[in-house]
């Protein structure tokens, strides 16, 4: 039998939501690392769950980013609970009570993630193609939240890319898996709600529009990482940049804070082009 823990990495949580989580999970995994990221909340979030069984606790004082978080609790469920897959969450994230079971359903040491289907609470639309109706679908990409992953396939790769600290994280890294032969399958039975932003939808000529309305701190990330990420895969840096462009022609269409966006998003791209890729995570 395959031991799994999960991870959960913190900032500044809702501790109704947060215990909403754990409760979900807490019988379905053997362990629960919690990691804070410097969170201002860090008393109420320790109180809130000082009477849970089964919690790591991991705190660091600052926000060390969510690459460098997923690896300490990767890190830490290795060699200190020697787990065979780790179920990493975001602190918000709700699972349904099967969610684990599922999964290891479709157990094969091919697989390097096993994600779910993911509906956004906000714009209520599926993150994937709603006319899949098999069991499992190999797919080349997944968010973190409610996946489940090999501690092989991290192994593989030396982890999460710390260089990135935000957005696109987990696209790095599935693309990393399975360029070392890992499968990645999505279970279409798993459904999680889940907020990416705060996306709204806007009608259009040309269709509908998903604006996910992130901070211009995120709006920073997203852009800095699309271009770092082309460079780390030698592929075409024009449409790295046209990825880019379309970020701010959406700002400037329907975003409020404007400028400010504006300004994190070419700050982005300029220190995308001369971020140092670090050979381990190449």
């Amino acid at each position: 039998m395959e031991l799994v823990v999960a991870g959960i990495v913190l900032f500044n949580p809702d501790i109704d939501r947060l215990r909403k989580n754990i409760d979900a999970i807490i019988n379905q995994v053997k362990a629960i690392i919690v990691f804070d990221n410097g969170s201002s909340n860090i008393k109420s979030i320790k109180k809130g769950l000082v009477d849970y069984p089964n919690i790591e606790f991991l705190c660091e004082k600052k926000n060390v980013g969510i690459a460098a978080a997923l690896n300490r609790i990767f890190n830490y469920a290795i060699k200190s609970l020697h787990a065979d897959y780790v179920l990493t969450l975001d602190q918000d994230t709700v699972c349904p009570e099967s969610l684990i079971n599922e999964y290891l359903k479709f157990y094969n040491r091919d697989v390097g993630i096993y994600s779910p289907r993911i509906k956004d609470i906000n714009a209520d639309v599926y993150l994937e193609d709603d006319n899949d109706h098999s069991e499992v679908t190999a797919i080349k990409e997944c968010i973190t939240s409610a996946s489940l992953t090999s501690v092989i396939a991290w192994h593989s790769v030396n982890g999460f890319d710390e260089t990135m600290f935000i957005d696109n994280v987990d696209f790095d890294f599935c693309n990393r898996i399975r360029k070392k032969g890992f499968e990645i399958y999505r279970i279409n039975s798993v459904f999680v709600n889940h907020e990416l932003g705060h996306i709204r939808t806007y009608k259009t000529p040309f269709g509908n529009i998903l604006v996910k309305n992130h901070s211009a701190f995120r709006k920073y990330y997203i852009a800095r990482n699309i271009i770092y990420m082309s460079r780390k895969d030698n592929s075409s840096l024009f449409i790295a940049y046209l990825k880019v462009i379309k970020q701010l022609i959406l700002v400037v269409a329907f975003e409020s804070d404007k400028i400010k966006k504006i300004q994190s998003i070419l700050k982005g791209m300029q220190d995308g082009q001369k971020a140092i890729i670090v050979e381990k995570w190449h």
